[in-house]
């Protein structure tokens, strides 16, 4: 689940850091001006906080319980699975001075067969969550993006930052801080397509 969040972060961090760049770049303001900021849609830079989004967005917060979930059901797959080969192999040991030499490596050769099967288990789980989660990530991005730029089309803000205190931005205005706004949006929308699907 960290890794969902970590992600998020880091496509936000590296839109930021872009977008500043440009910023600097197309457009230098003396050091008094930027003391008499005050929100309104001639402000051409707003952001929203990122940590609001991970904590208050609706979308992402079902997205994580189901992604969490799934992790759930996955480990509860794999750990039945090992359980079942751990008690064959107790099994085996209990039994295996008993067998025949052929009786041993048959029962040893099926045993290495269910670990191997065990294994290839995990990776897939694996390899199927990170993939769940990589394609939410995308869904998760993607709705906020299109909202903000709904958001923006009256507002005509030059860019829309998203701010994760300590990284990358290491200050922000408070009045520039669009999160509670964004956030009603994006519930709402959210709640309307839920009561449609």
């Amino acid at each position: 689940m960290n890794k969902l969040l970590i992600a998020i972060n880091i496509v936000l961090a590296v839109f930021v850091v872009i977008i500043f760049a440009l910023l600097l770049k197309a457009k230098k303001q003396p050091a008094e001006e930027t003391s008499k900021i005050s929100i309104s849609s001639d402000n051409t830079v707003v952001y929203v906080n990122n940590d609001s989004i991970n904590e208050k967005y609706s979308f992402m917060l079902d997205t994580k319980k189901n992604l969490e979930e799934m992790e759930k059901q996955m480990r509860s797959q794999y750990e039945a699975k090992a359980r079942q080969f751990q008690n064959e192999y107790e099994s085996y040991l209990k039994k295996g001075a008993s067998l025949s030499l052929a009786e041993q490596k048959k029962t040893e050769a099926m045993l290495q067969e269910k670990q191997k099967n065990i294994m290839q288990l995990d990776q897939e789980l694996s390899s199927k969550f990170t993939d769940e989660t990589q394609k939410m990530n995308t869904v998760i991005h993607d709705t906020v993006t299109a909202f903000l730029k709904r958001f923006n089309r009256n507002k005509n803000y030059t860019y829309i930052f998203g701010y994760t205190p300590g990284l990358v931005i290491l200050y922000a205005n408070e009045k520039l801080d669009i999160t509670k706004k964004v956030l009603t949006g994006l519930n709402e929308e959210y709640k309307k397509w839920k009561i449609k699907n």
